[in-house]
């Protein structure tokens, strides 16, 4: 009698360990860009000066067009479908704080740009997007700016150029079964200028990036993406002059992902295309553009990340018999002790 009711327990205990193994389990996807300092420059490092006023001669460049729109969204898509997104457009080319959007048990504090670090599990299950987009990539001091009111001179230039972040996370805790995405997360600056005087500038910027796919369980998968392209396209024609794409090879853009148990998948890295020439071994890495007197050009800058995680576990046949046994175990013992 006293084995069948030891082994009664310890049936129950094991499946009830099992049953507790199968939720152990989670899911981390992030991707964080950051593109700070950028500005466009003069050999000698200078901003290039622009003006609001057509043919404005003390200016190298007359400027017709600021705008910046940034995008952020977040979502689940089972068990319960859930969305969130914000639309922000910044036609005074000012700044754009584009406000976050989360979903699920989020505590993201917007514009903290935290995230689940490396080798760490999630705690919550959220989706998280959020962008930012600060600082002027133009010398406009003591002049009005598009969109804004001429008798209201743009604030004098500190220096540095401008920043832009964005972040998207995805994260599924213990027992979480569903889909989580943040996407379409980022920002797009465009400026239309006309050059005043045939002239070599330099585009100027240092950016970072963390991309992360963590995946606890083997039913789970994480993808992490970010991207960051510039183009400059010469209005009369059309035809793009100029184009950098953001890659794996300048450590400005890439994709990672994770679909095995206890795979974490990361990539971190940093460009520098700055002016370094004169500190010792330094080198100008800045990116080089002709531009024609009296031509107008478009210069357009995105950035976007986007994150995708998902987790979906489903108790094999062997689990779901044991933990049948393991109950029908309790059943007994307990049937046991009441008669006895």
């Amino acid at each position: 009698m006293k084995i069948r009711k030891y082994l009664g327990a310890t049936v129950a205990a094991i499946s009830l360990t099992c049953a507790s193994q199968l939720a152990l389990a989670d899911v981390v996807a992030t991707a964080y860009l950051e593109v700070s300092d950028f500005k466009l420059t003069n050999l000698d490092g200078s901003k290039v000066t622009a003006s609001a006023t057509p043919g404005d001669t003390s200016r190298q460049i007359n400027v017709s067009a600021v705008q910046n729109v940034g995008n952020t969204n977040a979502q689940f898509t089972s068990p319960v479908a859930v969305s969130m997104s914000n639309d922000n457009i910044d036609a005074a080319g000012l700044g754009l704080p584009v406000t976050h959007s989360c979903v699920g048990a989020c505590a993201y504090v917007e514009n903290s740009y935290s995230y689940v670090g490396a080798g760490t599990s999630a705690t919550s299950t959220y989706a998280v997007g959020d962008a930012d987009l600060s600082g002027a990539s133009l010398d406009f001091s003591g002049t009005a700016i598009p969109g804004t009111d001429p008798a209201i001179p743009f604030p004098p230039d500190p220096g540095a150029g401008a920043l832009a972040q964005t972040l998207a996370e995805a994260s599924l805790s213990s027992n979480s079964v569903g889909e989580a995405t943040g996407n379409n997360v980022g920002s797009t600056g465009t400026l239309v200028f006309t050059a005043i005087a045939d002239a070599t500038v330099y585009l100027s910027f240092e950016a970072e990036l963390f991309l992360r796919a963590w995946v606890g369980d083997e039913e789970g998968f994480a993808q992490a993406t970010a991207s960051y392209n510039i183009s400059l396209i010469q209005e009369s024609t059309q035809i793009p002059i100029f184009s950098f794409q953001g890659n794996e090879f300048n450590g400005m853009a890439g994709t990672r992902s994770a679909d095995q148990e206890g795979e974490e998948v990361i990539k971190t890295g940093s460009a520098d295309f700055t002016d370094t020439s004169g500190m010792i071994g330094g080198a100008d890495n800045r990116l080089a553009i002709s531009l024609l007197a009296g031509e107008s050009y478009q210069l357009t800058i995105a950035q976007n990340v986007f994150v995708d995680a998902s987790y979906n576990r489903i108790p094999e046949p062997a689990s779901i018999a044991l933990l049948g046994v393991g109950l029908l175990g309790v059943g007994l013992f307990r049937r046991r002790k009441i008669h006895s």
